[in-house]
C-alpha cells in the first residue's frame, strides 16, 4: 500500500475502509471525524501549502490506522486515547464544554469565584480591569476537578496535580514585579491566566455518563469492542494490481536503507509494502493478536481509571465525579486445585508455643520454667 501516491478521494476512500475494522466503540468517532474534515476542505486549493501538508497529514493516519488493525498496539492505544478524549481535538472540545459558561457572567460573580488570597483590586492607576476570557469559565467546578484528580493516580506524569498545586502560590502570582514595586491588577491577573491555562492543559478531560459506563462495561469484561470478533480484511478492489517500477533515480540519490524501509519486517504492518524475494523478507514482526479478550479488557481499564465523569449535585456549586475503578476480585480455585486442599481443616488452629510468643503468655501456659536441651 503506497499511500503517499494516492489522490485525495482514493485516500478519502480509505481512510474509510480502514474505519470500519477498529473496534465499535472507536469507529463512531473515528468516521464522523474523517468526514468531517474531508467535508471542511473538499473545496480549498489543491495547490495551496495548507492542503498539501493536509493531505501528507491523511497519509500519515492511514498509515497509523493500517498498523493499528494489523496488530501493532501502539497504534491502536493512539487512536483508543483519542477517541475516549486522552488527548487531541476531542479532550479540547469536550474541557471547552463542561467548564466554559453558556451565559456570559458578570465581572463580579467572576471575582467573588476566587479565592480571598486573589481578590484583586478593580481599579489601577484609574482604569477598570478589562473582562477576559477566564470570567467565563467555571473556576469552582475546575478546581473541583483537579482536586478529585489529585487524589488519583492516573500514571501520566505530565498530567499529574499535586495538592500543593490547586492554588497559586506566591511563586506563581509574585507581591513585586521585576522592579521591586507592588504588581499591579493587570500583570497580575495575566499570571493567574497563565497559571489556570497550565492547570487546564493537566486535566482529564471529563467523558458524558452514557459513554463513561460504556467504557466501564468494555473495561469489566460485560461488552466486546466488536459484536462477532475483529472482521476478517477484505481484498482491496484494485489494490496492488499495477506493479510499480524501478525507480533507479532514487537508488542513486537515496541510501538503500532509506528506500527499502517500508519493506522491513518491523515497518511492514504500517506499509503494506512486501519486499524481493519468495518470501517478502519474512512476516511482520510485533503484532498483536486481538482475538484475546484479556488484552482488550487490560487496555480499557488503564483507560477507565483515568477517566473521570461529572455531575452537578443539587444547587449548591457542587459536583459528584467518578473515576474509573479496578476492583480485582480473588479469583476461584479449580476443580483440580480444590483437590489439593483435601482433609486439610477449614480454619488453621494458633500456635500455642514456640517463637513468637510474650512471657506473660508462657507463665500462663506454664512454659516459663521449661529448660532447652
Amino acid at each position: 500500500m503506497r499511500s503517499h501516491a494516492l489522490p485525495p478521494l482514493h485516500l478519502y476512500r480509505h481512510l474509510l475502509r480502514e474505519v470500519t475494522y477498529l473496534p465499535k466503540h472507536c469507529a463512531s468517532n473515528v468516521r464522523h471525524e474523517v468526514i468531517t474534515r474531508f467535508k471542511k476542505h473538499m473545496k480549498d486549493d489543491p495547490e495551496s501549502r495548507l492542503t498539501r501538508s493536509r493531505i501528507r497529514e491523511a497519509h500519515s493516519h492511514l498509515r497509523s490506522l493500517h498498523a493499528a488493525n494489523a496488530g501493532v498496539l501502539d497504534d491502536m492505544w493512539r487512536i483508543i486515547d483519542l477517541t475516549t478524549a486522552q488527548r487531541g481535538r476531542r479532550r479540547r472540545a469536550l474541557i471547552v464544554q463542561n467548564f466554559k459558561t453558556i451565559t456570559p457572567i458578570t465581572e463580579k460573580q467572576a471575582r467573588a469565584s476566587l479565592p480571598p488570597s486573589l481578590q484583586l483590586p478593580t481599579i489601577h492607576q484609574g482604569e477598570p480591569l478589562k473582562s477576559d476570557w477566564l470570567d467565563q469559565w467555571d473556576l469552582p467546578k475546575l478546581t473541583a476537578l483537579a482536586a478529585s484528580q489529585a487524589r488519583q493516580e492516573i500514571g501520566i506524569s505530565r498530567r499529574e496535580i499535586k495538592g500543593n498545586q490547586l492554588e497559586p502560590t506566591s511563586k506563581d502570582i509574585p507581591a513585586e514585579n521585576a522592579l521591586g514595586r507592588p504588581l499591579g491588577a493587570q500583570a497580575a491577573r495575566r499570571h493567574l491566566r497563565k497559571w489556570y491555562k497550565k492547570l487546564i492543559e493537566k486535566i482529564m478531560a471529563p467523558l458524558p455518563w452514557e459513554e463513561w459506563e460504556a467504557l466501564g462495561r468494555l473495561a469489566r469484561g460485560e461488552d466486546e469492542p466488536w459484536e462477532n470478533g475483529p472482521p476478517p480484511r477484505r481484498p482491496m478492489c484494485g489494490g496492488n494490481t499495477k506493479k510499480q517500477g524501478w525507480d533507479w533515480k532514487a537508488y542513486a540519490v537515496e541510501p538503500v536503507r532509506s528506500i527499502e524501509r517500508g519493506q522491513s519486517r518491523s515497518f511492514k504492518a504500517r506499509t503494506g509494502e512486501q519486499g524481493e524475494g519468495p518470501y517478502g523478507l519474512g512476516k511482520p514482526i510485533g503484532l498483536h493478536r486481538y482475538e484475546r479478550a484479556r488484552l482488550w479488557r487490560r487496555l480499557y481499564m488503564r483507560v477507565w481509571e483515568r477517566t473521570p465523569t461529572i455531575e452537578a449535585v443539587g444547587e449548591g456549586g457542587k459536583w459528584k465525579i467518578e473515576w474509573g475503578k479496578n476492583v480485582r476480585e480473588v479469583p476461584l480455585a479449580m476443580p483440580a486445585q480444590m483437590a489439593f486442599f483435601e482433609g486439610a481443616p477449614e480454619s488453621a488452629s494458633k500456635r500455642q508455643g514456640g517463637r513468637g510468643i510474650k512471657s506473660s503468655q508462657r507463665k500462663k501456659l506454664g512454659m516459663a520454667g521449661e529448660s532447652t536441651t
